[in-house]
């Protein structure tokens, strides 16, 4: 049994063959020491010889040095930026500064005040409280975002018609999608006038379905 350890505390044990035992002890240790100090010598001198290569190598030195630069161009870039964000974050509190320390011209507190008074004279004869009408207000405002997400929902529909049209025909009857020379007289595009009604897409919508449905009777008769 002959065991070996590194640096790094690693112990490895290896059992000798039995061909071998009848050979000298002292002569087998002396091969064992001299092969192990001879691997470790040679991996030095790789790791020297590969030190100097990497070090003197103009292909490795120019990638070396593109790092470096590309890093410092980068950290530059990066305190620049934040120089930047410093210098409008200061200038901007100083405008803030400047604009609540600012005197307010007479006519403009005047006006405020006045302002103010209507409202409120307004608000008294009203018998109207504004905590109540906020309260009011918010449903209100509530049912108009519902309004407005309705209306694009409609125009969403009305814009991309001939799309959803031309889907549900092409998966009901995917024949129609092979080109024919009477196709062509079909495809025309009709633009969009945000000014004209819904009704008249509608109809419009009615005309391409009443041709669809004249092509698709001549599809199936042929």
């Amino acid at each position: 049994m002959i065991g070996v350890g590194d640096g790094g505390g690693l112990f490895r044990a290896f059992a000798e063959p039995d061909v071998s035992r009848d050979e000298s002890m002292v002569g087998r240790m002396d091969w064992f020491e001299e092969y192990v100090w001879r691997e470790t010598r040679k991996k030095k001198l790789f790791a020297s010889w590969q030190s100097d290569f990497l070090a003197n190598d103009p292909a490795v030195v120019a990638k070396k040095l593109a790092r470096k630069e590309e890093q410092v161009k980068r950290e530059a870039e990066e305190a620049r930026e934040r120089f930047r964000r410093e210098q409008e974050e200061r200038l901007r509190l100083q405008a803030e500064k400047r604009a609540r320390n600012a005197p307010i011209p007479k006519d403009v507190a005047w006006k405020s005040k006045q302002f103010d008074r209507m409202k409120e004279v307004l608000l008294s004869k009203k018998n109207l409280v504004p905590s109540e009408l906020e309260e009011k207000r918010v449903p209100l405002v509530a049912l108009q975002a519902e309004r407005e997400a309705r209306l694009r929902k409609v125009r969403d529909k009305i814009d991309h018609r001939n799309d959803y049209f031309l889907n549900a025909l092409s998966a009901k009857f995917p024949k129609l999608l092979e080109p024919r020379a009477e196709d062509l007289e079909f495809k025309e595009s009709i633009s969009v006038d945000r000014g004209k009604s819904v009704e008249y897409y509608v109809r419009k919508f009615d005309e391409i379905r009443c041709k669809a449905k004249e092509m698709l009777t001549n599809n199936l008769a042929s």
